[in-house]
């Protein structure tokens, strides 16, 4: 499995970058949370294996690999879902940017 402490441990890191403590708190609470919700989906509703699921999961971690994955049609949805994140960190935090 996609070593979670990792995702939620990047997640924590640019919440903190952007709004300190309390951005690296939401951050890795969405990133954490992200990761679990995307694979509990994808085994609830599919037939994929949890090992194929691990082997995507690695691949979308390298930024070139993942835009490979989903095309360059799909890099606006990406960056609406990034921004979208980003927001649910904005409504969390506040405004206390450091």
């Amino acid at each position: 499995m996609v070593e979670l402490s990792i995702l939620v441990f990047k997640g924590a890191k640019l919440g903190y970058d952007r709004y300190g403590l309390k951005g690296a708190v939401a951050g890795g609470i969405v990133a954490g949370g992200s990761i679990l919700l995307v694979r509990e989906a994808v085994s609830r509703f599919t037939e994929v294996d949890d090992d194929r699921i691990d082997e995507m999961a690695e691949r979308i971690q390298d930024d070139e690999e993942l835009a490979d994955i989903v095309g360059e049609e799909f890099a606006d949805d990406i960056d609406l879902t990034i921004g979208k994140v980003e927001d649910v960190i904005d409504e969390f935090v506040g405004d206390d940017r450091p």
